[in-house]
C-alpha cells in the first residue's frame, strides 16, 4: 500500500483489536455466568427419585435408593449381553433401587417390546406405549390382574436374591394345554352384525431364556425371549359355542415359570386378514391344574357389552 493509507490501515487494525477485546470480554462474561441449573432447588428438594446415568452396576449399587436409571429397550439386551454377570447384579441392584425401562425410539409406530426380559431382571417400571392394543401390552395388564387387580404385584423371591443359589430357570417346567371349548365369542370388534364367525384358538408361550438365543429370530424380538405357539383347527360358522376338543395336550417347555407368560387369543379364520376377537394373558405362575374356565375381553382390556359372556374353557397339567 501506498504512505497515504498507513494511517487508516493502523486504524481499521486498531478497531479490530478492539473489537476482538470486546467478543473475548464478552466470552469471558459467558464463563463467568453461573450455570443454569435443570431442575429448580426447589423442585427438587421435593423429589424422591432422580435419575442418574448407567455406567456399572459395582458402581450403581453404591449409590442412595433414592436414585434410580432410565434404561431403554435395546440398552437392556446390550447390558445382558456385555457380561453374564450383569444379570444377577441387575437383580441384586432392583433390590434397593428402581429401574424404569421404555420402549425404542425407533418404534415410530407405538408398537411395544415384550416386558417379560426386564420383569426378570427385577425391573419395577417398565413402560410400554399404552396406545397400542398389541399382545405386549396384553401381558401387561395380566401380569397385573394378579394380586386382586390392585396394581402392584411382589417380585418373585429368586428375582429379589432371597433365596441363595435359587436360580430363576432353577424351577423349570413342561406345560401342558388342550383346548376344550368356548361361549359367546363376539365378532370383531365387538360388532353385533356382520358374517358368522369361524372360530380358532392361538396359544401363546412368552418365556424368557436362561441362556442367549444365537439362533433368535426377528419374531422373538431379542436374543434373550422366545416365543412358542399352538393354533386350534377353526370352526366354521359357529361363535356361539365352539367346542375344539382337543384330543391330546400341547406341552411347552417353560424355563423361567416366575415371569412366563400364557397368552389365549381368539381369532377369525378369514380368506385374508385373521381378525383378533377375544383374548386373555395368565402368568403361568398363577395357572391351576385342571379344567378352568377364562374370562376373556379385546385387547384393550374391554370385557362387558359384547364381551360380557366370552370365556374359554382350557385344560392345564403341569
Amino acid at each position: 500500500p501506498e504512505p497515504d493509507d498507513a494511517p487508516d490501515d493502523e486504524a481499521d487494525s486498531s478497531d479490530g483489536e478492539e473489537e476482538e477485546k470486546e467478543v473475548d470480554g464478552k466470552k469471558d462474561d459467558k464463563k463467568d455466568k453461573p450455570k443454569k441449573v435443570k431442575v429448580l432447588p426447589v423442585l427438587a428438594n421435593l423429589t424422591l427419585l432422580n435419575g442418574t446415568h448407567y455406567k456399572s452396576f459395582e458402581i450403581s449399587k453404591t449409590i442412595p435408593p433414592s436414585s434410580m436409571h432410565s434404561i431403554g429397550e435395546s440398552k437392556i439386551t446390550k447390558i445382558l449381553d456385555k457380561s453374564s454377570a450383569n444379570v444377577p447384579l441387575w437383580r441384586e441392584y432392583n433390590v434397593n433401587h428402581l429401574t424404569r425401562t421404555y420402549p425404542a425410539g425407533v418404534r415410530v409406530n407405538s408398537s411395544n417390546y415384550n416386558p417379560t426380559l426386564a420383569w426378570s431382571v427385577g425391573c419395577q417400571l417398565v413402560a410400554l406405549n399404552f396406545q397400542t392394543n398389541d399382545s405386549n401390552m396384553l401381558m401387561n395388564d395380566g401380569r397385573f390382574k394378579e394380586n386382586g387387580g390392585c396394581g402392584y404385584v411382589l417380585k418373585p423371591a429368586n428375582v429379589m436374591g432371597e433365596e441363595p443359589g435359587e436360580s430363576l430357570f432353577k424351577s423349570g417346567m413342561k406345560l401342558k394345554i388342550r383346548v376344550i371349548g368356548g361361549t359367546g365369542m363376539p365378532k370383531p370388534g365387538g360388532n353385533t352384525t356382520g358374517e358368522t364367525i369361524d372360530p380358532y384358538v392361538r396359544v401363546t408361550v412368552h418365556d424368557v431364556l436362561a441362556e442367549k438365543n444365537s439362533k433368535a429370530t426377528e419374531e422373538d424380538q431379542d436374543d434373550w425371549t422366545s416365543k412358542e405357539h399352538h393354533e386350534t383347527p377353526y370352526i366354521n360358522d359357529n361363535g356361539f359355542c365352539p367346542v375344539w376338543d382337543e384330543k391330546s395336550f400341547k406341552e411347552f417347555e417353560v424355563q423361567a415359570p416366575n415371569v412366563a407368560m400364557v397368552v389365549f387369543a381368539v381369532l377369525d379364520k378369514d380368506t385374508g386378514f385373521d381378525d383378533r376377537l377375544a383374548a386373555a394373558a395368565v402368568p403361568v405362575s398363577c395357572l391351576r391344574r385342571g379344567i378352568r374356565s377364562l374370562t376373556l375381553s379385546d385387547y384393550h382390556g374391554k370385557d362387558w357389552g359384547p364381551f360380557d359372556f366370552v370365556h374359554l374353557l382350557v385344560e392345564i397339567d403341569f
